[in-house]
């Protein structure tokens, strides 16, 4: 992403990743892990861990992944959808309210 496009990401986007940034930085701080010792398992250079830790939204999705997994924490990317309200509010409302039925009922037997 270049710097227009990252000027133009909304700015929820930027503070959600601000926010993951900085969780990822405190985690990394409480297992007491260097900077340059992330970025080499996530085998990335340390300014592009550094972006990561920033929340920059240039960063790719799989050094995010990478980061959370050096730090035991992958788990929660796989969660992250798990539950969809609003998608499945959605969906339900597209489904149809009556199913097309046979008028004639053949065979029964009571």
């Amino acid at each position: 992403m270049n710097a227009l496009a990252q000027s133009q990401a909304p700015q929820d986007v930027k503070d959600a990743l601000s926010t993951l940034g900085a969780a990822i930085k405190l985690a990394r701080i409480r297992r007491g892990i260097r900077a340059q010792d992330m970025a080499a398992r996530c085998s990335v250079s340390l300014p592009t861990y550094r972006k990561v830790e920033r929340g920059d939204p240039t960063v790719v999705s799989g050094v995010l992944a990478s980061a959370l997994w050096v730090l035991g924490m992958e788990k929660r990317l796989a969660s992250l959808l798990a539950s969809d309200p609003v998608g499945e509010e959605l969906e339900a409302r597209k489904r149809p309210k009556r199913v097309a039925g046979n008028s004639k009922i053949e065979g029964l037997d009571l």
